[in-house]
């Protein structure tokens, strides 16, 4: 019950920010060594590629990559009504920052023996393994 307790009230004064949310999460799990919290803009080169590091000299690799890109329409209309910056924003976080994680495990942290990376698509949920 302390613990529902401390949950709720954690929850009662967080920022829903990413930063606010990480800060939460990192007050439960202050002791624990392995987690790792770690905000970045996945649209952002610089910031996948300090990600990556950061979790390269933290474990010294990956064993498992799972991208979940979550970004849909703001509003939904037809193709021909579409706003571009609506489009260009989808295609930066549901397929470039994909493509930008994957690149960056590969190059730098993926284990040898590990090499798996897992697809989710914010729509259907379906996983497909590489």
């Amino acid at each position: 019950q302390q613990q529902q307790q401390q949950q709720h009230s954690a929850s009662a004064t967080s920022d829903d920010s990413p930063s606010g949310i990480c800060q939460d999460l990192r007050s439960d799990a202050i002791n624990d060594d392995h987690i790792l919290l770690h905000v970045a803009d996945l649209t952002n080169e610089e910031q996948v590629e300090y990600m990556v590091q950061t979790i390269v000299e933290r474990w010294g690799g990956i064993d498992v990559l799972i991208n979940n890109a979550g970004a849909s329409q703001a509003t939904k209309a037809p193709s021909d009504a579409m706003v571009t910056l609506d489009l260009e924003r989808l295609l930066q976080i549901n397929v470039v920052a994909v493509q930008r994680v994957t690149s960056a495990v590969v190059r730098r942290a993926m284990r040898p023996q590990a090499d798996k990376v897992t697809n989710n698509n914010s729509k259907n949920n379906n996983s497909k393994n590489n």
